[in-house]
């Protein structure tokens, strides 16, 4: 953890202003805020001169410094002129910073100073401003002040760089309350009064053995001294979770034999476990696995990995997670979706099979109470239903023989009447499976359900009847679609469906009709629909 020199005030205000050499041209159209932010803060690599501010107001008199590092060769004079590899350092520090959307709240433990802690890139007109208000050793979080919008970083990576060029800033003060600002003292690249240290590589330099899956190249940075477990591409992800998500076993074995942390996680990219299956590397993942294990991993360090082996329908993977000890019934706890909803939402119907033999509850619950039965029927897997059947699954059986016939999944729905859903049971509101091909427009589904010995009489909780849906429905889709709309009610008036009958607000199904508007903004209308009814009626 870094730490500020002693010679600096116990609570200071820092603002650091680095200015780029040159920028390329503005681009025809400006990106999005927060890209436009990191695109500043990679143009912070390019910096040469870095300003510091230090002040600080409380209890004592009130106090100001200025500090000004350059590289050799930059129009200013004053100041102190730090080398190149130094500098280059420091600032991949600052630019790799983890950077947040949301209200930035300092850290306060006493009311005795106030600290404010800023850091300024860029130009004039758009710089970029690092800021703090929090006491604290390295005075975390800090934010930044970009283009009128407040971002935080949750990182002592201001401080971290400060450490780094520590050396120099006795050496560049060019101001302070004893110092006239108009007569600056100008150091020629010489340290003082303690020598800098040894520096570790850059995360930027990690970053980069990693992205060429160079691992012999990674292992002599990590002997320098490389954090293995820094954060990279502004906190999204670490250097083990990109090996993995690049599937780069080799350096994937090196990272964890340096001490990478094999369960840490991070908001976008999730935990190295997960980025290997998502990467299709069975052997990384093996690695990692491993490395969790001998961690202390508990069943759910491996949920998120499930989950996403369940989707990809990665057989192999899934088989490494179980017999870890991965819970087969722990999959996205906000909504309850388990590893076997996922699975056969997807069509995984080997997945299905394996998380079943695994221990996997078919009938297993989400939040809102439906089993994985019902995501396979919505979706029209026949096989997955047919895998759920054979195990024992019968929960919700009914509305899944609802949502097979409103969507159309024929081969769906008889396997579900096979397993002894009911032709004429109700389901949603007292809807029928007849109700639901009928409001689909499924005349496939349909001729399916009557020939079973589905009744055409049954209304549903609007008093509405099979026929009544259907013609109201077709109504109200394309011209293309109207005509399987027709052929259902064509089907259910010849199977002795009435058009007389009256919903609950004492309308038939004609009345109804007769308020619909002419086809317009491409749907059907009701013209031919009338037409439809009033052909059966005839004698």
């Amino acid at each position: 953890m870094a730490s500020f020199p002693g010679w600096l005030p116990r609570a200071a205000v820092i603002a650091l202003t680095c200015a780029a050499a040159a920028r390329s041209e503005q681009l025809a159209a400006p990106p999005p805020r927060h890209e436009a932010l990191r695109a500043a803060l990679e143009e912070l690599r390019k910096a040469d001169q870095v300003t510091i501010v230090e002040s600080w107001s409380g209890l004592g008199p009130a106090s100001e410094k200025r500090y000004v590092l350059r590289r050799k060769g930059t129009p200013s004079k004053e100041g102190a002129v730090v080398p190149d590899p130094v500098l280059d350092r420091f600032l991949d520090s600052l630019a790799s910073a983890p950077v947040l959307s949301g209200p930035y709240k300092p850290f306060w433990d006493h009311t005795d100073d106030y600290p404010k802690l800023s850091i300024t890139m860029g130009p004039r007109e758009e710089p970029v401003v690092f800021f703090s208000e929090s006491q604290g050793r390295d005075r975390v979080p800090w934010a930044i002040d970009f283009a009128g919008k407040r971002y935080v970083v949750p990182s002592d990576a201001p401080a971290r760089a400060l450490d780094l060029v520590r050396g120099y800033l006795e050496a560049g003060l060019v101001a302070s309350e004893s110092t006239d600002p108009s007569r600056p003292r100008v150091v020629e690249a010489t340290p003082s009064p303690r020598p800098t240290p040894s520096l570790p590589p850059s995360p930027a330099e990690l970053d980069r053995a990693i992205e060429s899956g160079n691992a012999a190249q990674l292992k002599r940075l990590l002997e320098r001294g490389a954090d293995v477990n820094v954060t990279l591409h502004g906190g999204s992800t670490t250097p083990l979770i990109e090996a993995a998500r690049r599937g780069q076993v080799e350096v994937v074995r090196a990272l964890l034999s340096a001490g990478a942390d094999p369960l840490a996680t991070t908001l976008l990219e999730g935990d190295a476990l997960s980025a290997a299956v998502r990467a299709g590397s069975d052997d990384a993942l093996a690695l990692l696995i491993e490395a969790a294990r001998r961690a202390g991993a508990r069943k759910g360090a491996y949920r998120r990995a499930v989950v996403d082996a369940a989707q990809a329908g990665r057989a192999e993977a899934l088989r490494l997670l179980l017999a870890a000890g991965a819970d087969p019934d722990r999959g996205d706890d906000a909504t309850g979706r388990t590893p076997l909803h996922i699975a056969a939402a997807t069509g995984k119907a080997g997945v299905v099979a394996q998380l079943i033999r695994a221990g996997a509850r078919p009938d297993a619950p989400d939040h809102r109470g439906l089993p994985a039965l019902i995501e396979a029927t919505q979706n029209g897997h026949a096989e997955v239903v047919r895998v759920l059947l054979k195990h024992g699954a019968r929960s919700k059986l009914q509305e899944g023989l609802s949502e097979a016939c409103g969507a159309g999944h024929l081969e769906v729905a008889k396997l579900l009447i096979a397993a002894g859903a009911d032709v004429n049971g109700t389901a949603f509101n007292g809807s029928t499976p007849l109700m639901s091909a009928a409001g689909g427009s499924k005349p496939d589904v349909t001729r399916m359900l009557l020939d079973a010995g589905a009744r055409v009489t049954p209304v549903d909780g609007n008093g509405r009847t099979a026929l009544f849906i259907a013609a109201v429905r077709g109504c109200d889709v394309p011209p293309p679609l109207a005509a399987a709309a027709q052929a259902v009610v064509r089907m259910l008036l010849d199977a002795g469906a009435d058009p007389h009958v009256r919903d609950r607000d004492g309308r038939t199904v004609l009345d109804v009709l007769a308020l619909i508007p002419p086809p317009h903004r491409g749907r059907a209308g009701s013209a031919e629909m009338v037409a439809v009814i009033r052909e059966a009626r005839r004698p």
